[in-house]
C-alpha cells in the first residue's frame, strides 16, 4: 500500500515558504534603502546644518574682531549640535556635536617699527614679540567632508577636507592698516550642544599707533595655518607689500610662518588682544586699588601735558601721564609714584590710580622761596614697582616781584 501526500499540507508549506521570501525581500529592501538612501538624506541633513553653523560662526569672527577696537565684551551661540530626524524603517545616525579648541600657535613678530610722537619711548624699532593662540571648530558630520573654521592672527577661514580654504577675513595688511588681534584663554575641545562662546577684550583701543620703518622694511611675521597659495594671493594686490615669504611648518608643529615686508611710509597698527573662551569679562576696568595684572601689563608712560611749562613762584600747575600696554592700548588700574622736584612739591587730587583712560592727574605745588629769577626744576613720575617705565617733566619757576628783573644780564 503506498502513501499519497496530502494537498492542504503542501499548500501550507507553500504559504510559508511564500511568507519568508517575501519577508526577506522586504529586509533586502530595506537594507537595500539604508545602503542608498540613509548617506544620502544624512549628507543634506548635514549640509544644511553646515550653512547654519556658517552663518554662526562668520558672526563669531565679526563679534571678536569688533571687540578689539571697541574692548566689548559678549558671547555668540553656534549651533555645534548635529540632529538627524527619525525616518520611517531608516535607520539615522545618532546625534552628534563639533567642538571648539584653542591651539598656542607661538608668536607674533614686528620689527623695524618706530611709532611717530610719545609712542617711540617703546616703538622703537626694536623687535617686538607677542604670544597668540588661534581658535579652531571641528564640526562632527558622518557623512560629510569636514570643514573646520580657523581664527587666526590676521586671518579667518574655513578649511575642507580636500584642501579648499575659502577666506571670510584678512585683516594682516589692507592698504597702509595693520591689524592683528591676538587670542588668548583656553577652549579644551570638549563636546558641548549649543555651545556659546563667550569673548571678552584684554587689552583694546579704538585708537590707532602711528608707525614708520627705518631704512630696513618693516616686517611682520604671524604663525598660520593658512596655504602659501592662499596667503599669496591675499596679499597680492597690496600696494605696500614688497615680499612675501612662507616657511612650512617644521618637526613638533602644525604652523607655518608667514613674513611681509612693506615698503618704507607711514602705516597705522591696531594691535589688541581678545580672550576667547570661559571668561565672561574682560580689560582691567577701573580699580579701586592697584590691580597687579595692570600694572605688569603697563609697557611705556607719556606725558600728555606741555613740557617746559613755566610755572610762578608759588604757583601751581596740573600735570597729566597716561600708561599705555604694549599694543598702545591705555591701562587702567596701575598704580604711579613721582619723586618731588628741588623747588616743588607733587600730589594726586584724585589718587594715584590710572582712571579708564589710563590717566593719572598730578598737581606740582611750587614753593614761594625761590631766589633767582627763573630756576629749572623737574619731577619724574614712574610706574610703582618699576622706575625703569618713568617719565620726566621739566618746569621754569620764575619769580614776580619788584626786586627781580627777569631780562637782566
Amino acid at each position: 500500500m503506498s502513501l499519497r501526500p496530502v494537498a492542504g499540507s503542501s499548500r501550507a508549506t507553500s504559504e510559508i515558504l511564500g511568507l519568508v521570501f517575501a519577508f526577506a525581500l522586504v529586509v533586502s529592501v530595506i537594507a537595500t534603502a539604508q545602503l542608498a538612501m540613509t548617506p544620502a538624506l544624512t549628507a543634506g541633513d548635514e549640509a544644511d546644518h553646515q550653512h547654519r553653523v556658517t552663518a554662526d560662526l562668520a558672526e563669531l569672527d565679526s563679534a571678536v574682531f569688533a571687540a578689539a577696537g571697541t574692548g566689548d565684551a559678549g558671547r555668540v551661540a553656534v549651533d555645534t549640535d548635529v540632529s538627524y530626524p527619525e525616518r520611517y524603517l531608516l535607520v539615522s545616525p545618532p546625534h552628534a556635536t563639533g567642538t571648539f579648541a584653542t591651539d598656542s600657535v607661538g608668536s607674533v613678530t614686528l620689527s623695524n617699527a618706530t611709532a611717530v610722537g610719545a609712542a617711540s619711548v617703546y616703538w622703537d624699532g626694536t623687535d617686538r614679540v607677542f604670544q597668540t593662540e588661534s581658535l579652531v571648530y571641528y564640526p562632527n558630520y558622518a557623512e560629510r567632508t569636514t570643514e573646520t573654521l580657523h581664527v587666526e592672527s590676521g586671518v579667518a577661514y574655513l578649511s575642507a577636507g580636500d584642501g579648499t580654504e575659502v577666506v571670510h577675513r584678512q585683516s594682516l595688511v589692507r592698504g597702509t592698516d595693520i591689524t592683528l588681534v591676538l587670542l588668548e584663554d583656553e577652549l579644551d575641545g570638549q563636546t558641548v550642544a549649543g555651545q556659546t562662546v563667550r569673548f571678552a577684550a584684554v587689552t583694546s583701543s579704538d585708537r590707532t599707533l602711528t608707525v614708520r620703518s627705518g631704512s630696513d622694511p618693516l616686517t611682520i611675521t604671524v604663525p598660520t595655518t593658512l596655504s602659501e597659495e592662499t596667503w599669496q594671493d591675499l596679499l597680492a594686490d597690496e600696494p605696500y607689500v614688497t615680499d612675501v615669504t612662507y616657511a612650512p611648518a617644521g618637526p613638533g608643529t602644525d604652523h607655518a610662518e608667514l613674513t611681509v615686508k612693506l615698503a618704507p611710509g607711514l602705516y597705522d597698527l591696531h594691535l589688541a588682544r581678545v580672550s576667547v573662551g570661559s571668561s565672561e569679562t574682560g580689560g582691567y576696568g577701573i580699580a579701586e586699588g592697584a590691580d597687579d595684572d595692570a600694572t605688569d601689563s603697563v609697557a611705556y608712560l607719556v606725558l600728555e601735558s606741555p613740557n617746559g611749562t613755566w610755572v610762578p613762584n608759588g604757583g601751581r600747575e596740573t600735570v597729566v601721564v597716561r600708561a599705555f600696554d604694549r599694543s598702545g592700548a591705555p591701562v587702567a588700574g596701575a598704580e604711579l609714584t613721582w619723586t618731588d622736584g628741588t623747588y616743588g612739591t607733587v600730589s594726586a587730587p584724585d589718587g594715584v590710580i590710572t582712571d579708564e583712560d589710563g590717566r593719572v592727574e598730578l598737581r606740582y605745588q611750587a614753593t614761594d622761596t625761590v631766589t633767582d629769577a627763573i630756576s629749572d626744576d623737574s619731577m619724574t613720575v614712574s610706574l610703582a614697582g618699576d622706575p625703569t617705565k618713568s617719565v620726566t617733566v621739566v618746569f621754569e619757576i620764575r619769580r614776580f616781584d619788584e626786586e627781580v628783573d627777569l631780562y637782566e644780564d
